[in-house]
């Protein structure tokens, strides 16, 4: 676990968002078992993000979010976050 999980788990348990509030990020987990991870909107690839991964948000549209996770960064569907 690294120190960006520790500090947004951490903040779940507080009901406090430390990420944001002391780097500016938005930062959000999945929450379904394992999320496909597309390089755009509509276009698959073979990865797949587990369940409680962390994720940064870098930009979003009406029903996908663009993330950046260990691996590297891509677009998720917005119900597969929390």
């Amino acid at each position: 676990m690294n120190a960006l999980d520790k500090l947004f788990k951490r903040g779940r348990l507080d009901g406090r968002d430390y990420i944001k509030e002391y780097l500016g990020l938005k930062v959000l987990s999945i929450k379904s078992l394992k999320s496909t991870v597309y390089s755009s909107p509509n276009k698959q690839t073979a990865v797949h993000l587990n369940r409680d991964t962390i994720v940064v948000v870098i930009g979003e549209t009406n029903k996908w979010v663009k993330v950046k996770y260990c691996e590297g960064e891509g677009w998720i569907r917005k119900s597969d976050l929390k």
